[in-house]
């Protein structure tokens, strides 16, 4: 690689970085209270607007998502990452940065999590409080109560009543919460979720180590 090259991949590395640890942040707090959002527990595919608001910040990204895939696309960028795809099928996200036509494979980690799991971490309790209709859509209204170590805390959960789809949780004390809107469950296009043409990778192959040759 000529150093020309390599002064390159070192501004790019540092774009990745940055992208990297913005999107952390917020996953990383929400992480610790809804769980990793992983999960592969939904079985139906969605397109919506996912709100979160955490301590005065406020994301909001279009989300569509299709059994073990999904993608975001932010109101703002976000380290400058446009649009992220998520693919549980090769362990990868690929973030994408729309104005270097760049994209950046990384990890899946907890940042690039739905949160849409069926129970929250350290759950201990779900009352049912009652029926609420809430962005179009019938819901059952829940307090549900988790255990952080000894200390016990309480939250506000929408979940529709067709899907099991938790449309809005909300901590009791209203410092944070994770809200969906416009969500509409249809068939969502393979396509969605690869990347775009003619984007370049902005981070290098993994190396693959050197296997002897046989004789």
């Amino acid at each position: 690689m000529h150093d020309d090259e390599s002064a390159e991949w070192r501004a790019d590395r540092g774009v990745m970085v940055k992208c990297v640890r913005a999107l952390g942040i917020l996953g990383l707090v929400l992480s610790s209270l809804l769980g990793c959002g992983m999960g592969s527990a939904w079985a139906f595919e969605f397109s919506g607007q996912r709100i979160i608001k955490i301590q005065g910040v406020r994301v909001v990204a279009q989300v569509n998502a299709k059994e073990d895939r999904w993608r975001f696309e932010y109101e703002y960028p976000q380290g400058g990452v446009m649009a992220a795809i998520i693919r549980q099928d090769r362990q990868t996200a690929w973030l994408l940065l729309s104005n270097r036509r760049l994209y950046f494979e990384v990890p899946i980690a907890s940042e690039h999590g739905l949160f849409v799991a069926k129970t929250l971490d350290g759950e201990v309790s779900r009352e049912r409080i009652g029926v609420q209709d809430l962005n179009g859509h019938a819901t059952e209204l829940f307090e549900v109560t988790l255990a952080e170590g000894a200390e016990r805390k309480q939250y506000y959960q929408w979940v529709t009543v067709a899907e099991k789809f938790p449309l809005k949780t909300v901590s009791k004390q209203g410092d944070w919460s994770v809200e969906y809107r416009h969500v509409v469950f249809t068939e969502q296009s393979a396509l969605m979720f690869e990347l775009p043409q003619r984007f370049d990778r902005g981070n290098p192959l993994p190396k693959r180590e050197a296997t002897p040759s046989s004789r």
